[in-house]
């Protein structure tokens, strides 16, 4: 089963630093058309990729819009691969928890939400969806 994340944000995220988070929480790497890379526990995946901001919703742009009270400028996608959805909606989080250390960003669930930070945020520290992943982090110059 698939289910797509989007992470929204006011930032300019470059390939560069998305390619740079992955490495640092221990991504593995793809550099394929679609997809920068892959964040895995057990039989889960999130698959990461730059997005287009022009191919998502118009609803969604405008419900970040006025959460960031920016511009949306960048897209990241995270779309989730699973054995488990509870592992790999918790990893989607973890990632966005990431990216939210560096960027001013939101997240689109899929399901006509979209969190804003301190959700995130929250989600990442009460490991709302499962405590059987264990919290992703970066670990510079890995």
């Amino acid at each position: 089963m698939e289910h797509p994340f989007t992470l929204l944000s006011s930032d300019r995220i470059q390939k560069e630093d998305i390619i740079r988070m992955l490495k640092n929480c221990g991504g593995v790497l793809l550099f394929d058309v679609w997809r920068l890379g892959v964040i895995s526990y057990d039989k889960s995946h999130v698959w990461v990729s730059l997005g287009n901001v022009e191919k998502v919703d118009k609803k969604s742009i405008i419900e970040a819009e006025k959460m960031l009270q920016a511009p949306v400028l960048s897209t990241v996608g995270l779309l989730t691969s699973c054995h488990d959805p509870q592992i790999t909606y918790q990893m989607a989080y973890d990632f966005a928890y990431l990216c939210i250390q560096h960027y001013h960003c939101v997240l689109d669930d899929g399901m006509d939400e979209i969190d804003d930070q301190e959700v995130i945020t929250a989600i990442y520290q009460e490991r709302r969806f499962t405590d059987r992943v264990p919290p992703l982090v970066e670990k510079p110059g890995v």
